[in-house]
């Protein structure tokens, strides 16, 4: 109720690290949903902050470097409950400039697309999360239920060409020497191995300058 912890799965969490994200970056969490990883980037560019600063923020020739993550989604009611979850916690958000609340100044300011003033275009974004829709085979324990939803061709062809168009979105809004990740909540190779092997092989991909695979043997 306080902000203070937020629950969150073990598998949430690596995708998370995964982003190496830190402060005075510019972050984009292209499939927000709720709003679970946007809240979690948030705190991990507050522990990355510049050394010896203490308050979460990093200093560049002298001056300070703001920290930004715009959350996006297609849904428009999950952002809008994306601020509940800011609000607890302290963070600013759209039309919010204050100050934490709890025991840290501000450090990082979170925008999700229902603020007007925010758009999206190539280039601008260190880091792009792409935790794309699927088919939530990976969470049957959590949604037991979901099975009984499940249909092959959703696995083998729909979700899969729905991930591609996303990830090849994304990808433009990424910097040079930036990053891009992308995860889902599946198990199955259509809806990771293969999808990100079509997005290499794709003629976006290689249209792009110096793309490479990062090792993430670390995280793991």
């Amino acid at each position: 109720k306080d902000g203070c912890f937020e629950v969150m799965d073990a598998g949430s969490q690596l995708i998370v690290e995964a982003t190496e994200v830190k402060n005075g970056e510019v972050v984009i969490d292209y499939c927000a949903g709720n709003g679970g990883k946007t809240l979690a980037m948030a705190s991990r560019m507050y522990h990355y902050h510049g050394e010896g600063t203490g308050s979460g923020t990093s200093m560049c020739n002298g001056r300070e470097e703001a920290s930004f993550i715009i959350a996006h989604d297609i849904v428009k009611e999950r952002l809008r409950q994306i601020r509940g979850s800011l609000d607890r916690a302290g963070i600013p958000s759209d039309d919010t400039t204050r100050t934490s609340t709890t025991s840290s100044p501000s450090f990082v300011t979170i925008k999700t697309t229902l603020d007007m003033n925010i758009t999206l275009h190539e280039g601008m974004a260190d880091c792009v999360l792409v935790d794309a829709p699927c088919s939530s085979v990976g969470v049957l324990r959590r949604r037991p239920s979901q099975r009984f939803a499940l249909k092959e061709d959703s696995i083998v062809n729909y979700f899969p060409k729905l991930q591609l168009e996303i990830l090849e979105k994304a990808a433009k809004l990424v910097k040079p020497g930036g990053r891009l990740i992308y995860a889902t909540c599946s198990i199955t190779k259509y809806e990771n191995e293969d999808v990100v092997d079509a997005f290499e092989s794709g003629d976006s991909f290689k249209s792009m300058d110096d793309w490479e695979r990062w090792s993430l043997v670390t995280i793991f």
